[in-house]
């Protein structure tokens, strides 16, 4: 499965991040701080609805806002999938192709 796109909002300390990814390899580069441990986070969270750093979803969060968003849209060979997660302080709501999954 490849990760085409991703999109977050509210997430750590991005306010707003939109990225399409190289189906073939992607590089982070930049100077400690900058975010790229966050991003591979998202992803990481993204694949497995946890994150590997926090088991608290106010921790992932940034920091001043409510809720935070991540859409990543994923390929299968001919199947494009569209995966949305929603977090609260107290919720996670997961959906696929708009459908809310458990």
């Amino acid at each position: 499965m490849n990760l085409l796109s991703l999109r977050l909002v509210g997430w750590r300390g991005y306010d707003q991040l939109e990225i399409t990814f190289d189906p073939k390899a992607n590089l982070f580069v930049g100077p400690n701080g900058s975010g790229k441990t966050n991003l591979v986070e998202a992803i990481y969270f993204l694949s497995n609805c946890r994150s590997w750093r926090s088991n608290d979803n106010h921790h992932l969060i940034k920091e001043g806002t409510k809720e935070a968003y991540l859409t990543g849209k994923v390929s299968d060979g001919n199947v494009t999938k569209e995966i949305t997660i929603e977090l609260s302080k107290n919720n996670k709501k997961v959906c696929i192709n708009g459908k809310k999954i458990r």
